[in-house]
């Protein structure tokens, strides 16, 4: 049976950790959890509102990004 399903959204909310963000926004750091050193959060959970459609490419781009940003401030830092 057809339905709707919905995806849970804005559980890692992004952002400073006095707000009650669970991840860093800043690029470099974005996904990183507060707290945790080397934890990285890269799916649905960091956006902040429902998606209209469907939600594989969006939660592909950001893992993607999310990815990119780490690896790429983790080999500045080196």
């Amino acid at each position: 049976h057809p339905g709707p399903v919905y995806h849970a959204v804005g559980s890692c909310r992004m952002g400073d950790q006095g707000a009650g963000a669970v991840t860093e926004a800043e690029p470099g750091r974005a996904g990183m959890v507060h707290g945790l050193s080397g934890v990285v959060v890269a799916d649905a959970s960091l956006f902040p509102d429902l998606v209209a459609g469907g939600i594989q490419l969006p939660v592909m781009a950001v893992a993607e990004r999310v990815t990119a940003e780490t690896l790429l401030a983790d080999s500045a830092r080196r």
